[in-house]
């Protein structure tokens, strides 16, 4: 561990920007972390195993092989920076439910926000903030790395053949290692383009819908037109249910959700029957 000391020293001397807002101090600084991992039957049963880490802070890549040297790299991390003394570290994880998954029992968590079980969209330490870049961004890590605006990074494909079962003790080529550094540098050129375009780390949304709302909340409650803000009020104000009444009424009247057959074809067998998905079906309908 006395290599990560001399890198550290590096970003102990850098001036990361620290944003300040009501729910605490952040910094402005693109993080991102991953693990690999194999997958192997053990007494009739399947076991899934971390065999490396990695860790970037803007354009620098630190390794570990267990959990032990994370907690150690964490540890140290949060000395040189400071982290909780206020500013906490906000680190992106590409589909952060997989990794949380190997990653909850190591550390104490203050806050966890999930929309549904063992997905969080993110995890807080009270040091650092795990956020999932696979929520935000809605595309695969090689999706991604195409759709970079001004940064040029491919997923590597190819230098890591998953087949193989690999441990802590496995010895990793300068290839896979590349393959792996790869991973959370395409993560971080995501993050510090989004830190462009929204202004600061703090600024960008949890998730991809979180753009549409920003957008929506800016050309009406929050628009700079007065005119528009009253208009989009007095909209609301109409659609709001007047009392008790109204609203029982509107529920007597709703009828939807029905999968049953339609009687033209009840008990029918039908053969040769074919379906498929629409996607967004709802809002194209309104829109067309």
């Amino acid at each position: 561990m006395i290599w990560y000391k001399n890198v550290l020293e590096e970003i102990k001397n850098n001036k990361f920007e620290s944003i300040a807002t009501k729910k605490g101090n952040y910094y402005n600084t693109p993080c991102s972390f991953d693990i690999e991992t194999s997958s192997f039957i053990q007494n009739n049963e399947k076991v899934s195993l971390m065999y490396i880490w990695q860790f970037a802070i803007e354009d620098k890549v630190f390794y570990g092989r267990t959990w032990n040297q994370y907690q150690e790299f964490m540890e140290m991390l949060q000395e040189y920076l400071h982290l909780g003394e206020p500013t906490e570290l906000i680190v992106y994880v590409h589909n952060l439910s997989y990794e949380f998954q190997f990653m909850r029992k190591y550390f104490t968590w203050n806050k966890i926000f999930a929309d549904k079980k063992r997905d969080p969209i993110y995890a807080d330490t009270g040091t650092v903030m795990y956020k999932c870049s696979y929520r935000l961004s809605g595309y695969s890590l090689a999706k991604l790395a195409e759709n970079l605006k001004n940064h040029t990074i491919k997923k590597m494909v190819g230098d890591l053949d998953y087949r193989q079962v690999r441990h802590t003790e496995t010895q990793l080529t300068e290839e896979e290692l590349g393959y792996c550094a790869n991973d959370v540098l395409i993560v971080t050129a995501y993050i510090t383009e989004q830190i462009e375009e929204c202004g600061d780390i703090t600024k960008i949304p949890l998730t991809s819908t979180g753009f549409v709302r920003r957008f929506c909340r800016e050309r009406t409650i929050k628009s700079k037109d007065v005119k528009t803000r009253l208009n989009y009020m007095l909209i609301m104000k109409r659609l709001t249910l007047s009392g008790a009444r109204e609203y029982a009424s509107l529920k007597d009247a709703f009828q939807g959700g029905f999968t049953h057959a339609s009687h033209i074809h009840t008990e029918e067998i039908n053969e040769e029957v074919s379906s498929y998905d629409f996607t967004s079906s709802y809002p194209a309908v309104m829109l067309s």
